[in-house]
């Protein structure tokens, strides 16, 4: 007798993502905190990411629990553990019979074979016996034998005659038996054809999702970033120094009248100072709101060729208009030309980082060849190695960090053009950007 299992019922024991029976050694049911369930094997092969848990329905995230943050650690659903245990023992009623097999029993029991023959013939009762040897295409409609033969090619059941047939003739006869076979073990493999693609587009699923979060937080990182450089705005703490140094100079020359020649003339020197500072300020915010500008304001996405022709407009009177003319509020766009810029000021600070170090390494080898030659001479060593020491080679201080030194150089051999005094300040407060911003969008180091 055939028990029934309600299909609700059956779902509750088996995983929702493997389709696999629970069990109490290795696949035990394990909830998350979004009340979905899945056993132990798919919670380390395929849900869990790190130390969080993704769940395949909801979306929702769940933190491993306990300070050694194990996926055995999340609460057992012991429910539904019972219930697959002990599914066997429970009462479940037997499958109840057809109204077809029912009333022909009920027939039989009641009339003799005489009688109850002629009452299938009048109503179209049948019984089980009768059922199986008369069942719609159990026969051949033509040949009026038994259809116990498959083609495997029309996919039609066939009796003896037809299959010998001139129709059938060439084609691949089998019994019923072995075309169920066949047929069965056809769909076993595509079920499992069928679940091993659905487990690799699972794990391309939470493989985006997880990129999607790789780009959540590397864009929380550049935010916060941006937030700091706002709060500690260092042009705003330069201005303010100016201003500082202004209001004393100020109250300095009020009191001229009580200070010696000497004394006004530093006041003076002072300020000369202060006024160099402070145009080189202006000329340099200047050029970093006409790229803020450009970068604001340019409808297309960059690449390098168009940022050599927007940075070639800089030191004129052109603006953006010129290039582009079309402004744009696309924040993926802005940010986007923004990160490019960035990677193109790298570009060119590392193409002249490896022009400088080929000119030191070809200046050294001239200086030590120098050096050998006056050696050779009536000079003493330790003199003439007094006259050129190695750290002069460096342009700038021997206290200047590689990124300095190549800033420096870039800006020398840019101011030495025709063009390239406003050019050159550009490629400084680029440069300054460059540093400001490479932990976060350049460094291997950073998030983003």
């Amino acid at each position: 007798m055939d028990l029934v299992i309600p299909p609700e019922l059956e779902d509750l024991i088996l995983c929702s993502c493997c389709h696999l029976p629970f069990n109490e050694t290795d696949a035990p049911p394990k909830l998350f905190s979004c009340r979905h369930h899945f056993c132990l094997k798919c919670v380390n092969s395929i849900l869990l990411k790190g130390t969080e848990l993704y769940c395949v329905h909801c979306w929702k995230r769940t933190e491993l629990p306990g300070p050694d943050m194990k996926p055995e650690n999340l609460p057992t659903y012991n429910a539904i553990l019972y219930l697959s245990q002990n599914l066997s023992m429970l009462n479940l009623k037997p499958k109840p019979p057809d109204k077809q097999s029912s009333a022909n029993a009920s027939s039989s029991s009641t009339s003799s074979a005489t009688v109850t023959s002629n009452n299938q013939q009048q109503t179209g009762l049948q019984t089980p016996n009768s059922t199986k040897t008369s069942k719609k295409g159990e026969n051949c409609i033509t040949h009026a034998m038994p259809n116990a033969l498959w083609c495997t090619k029309c996919n039609i059941l066939l009796c003896r005659a037809c299959a010998g047939s001139e129709e059938h003739r060439n084609h691949i006869i089998r019994t019923k038996a072995e075309a169920k076979n066949s047929i069965h073990d056809d769909i076993g493999a595509e079920l499992t054809t069928m679940q091993k693609i659905l487990n690799e587009v699972q794990h391309l699923v939470l493989k985006q999702r997880d990129f999607l979060l790789k780009i959540l937080e590397s864009c929380t990182a550049l935010k916060t970033q941006i937030e700091t450089e706002l709060i500690n705005h260092i042009p705003t703490l330069e201005i303010a120094e100016m201003r500082e140094s202004l209001s004393k100079a100020k109250l300095c020359m009020d009191m001229l009248e009580q200070q010696s020649p000497a004394e006004a003339y530093k006041l003076f020197s002072t300020l000369t100072i202060e006024k160099q500072r402070l145009q080189s300020k202006h000329q340099e915010m200047y050029l970093q709101c006409k790229l803020d500008d450009l970068i604001r304001h340019y409808g297309v996405l960059f690449d390098f060729d168009l940022i050599k022709q927007a940075l070639a407009t800089l030191h004129t009177n052109d603006t953006y208009s010129t290039i582009n003319g079309i402004g744009h509020h696309n924040p993926i766009l802005l940010l986007a030309n923004y990160c490019i810029s960035q990677l193109y000021s790298r570009h060119i600070l590392s193409s002249k980082h490896s022009q400088f170090l080929n000119n030191c390494n070809s200046n050294s080898y001239h200086h030590i060849s120098n050096v050998s030659q006056s050696q050779q001479q009536s000079q003493p060593p330790l003199q003439q190695q007094s006259q050129a020491p190695p750290q002069q080679l460096i342009v700038g201080s021997n206290h200047q960090s590689p990124c300095e030194v190549v800033g420096a150089k870039t800006y020398a051999d840019i101011t030495s053009s025709p063009k390239g005094n406003q050019t050159g300040m550009y490629f400084e407060y680029f440069f300054r950007a460059h540093n400001k911003l490479q932990k976060i969008l350049i460094t291997p180091e950073s998030k983003f």
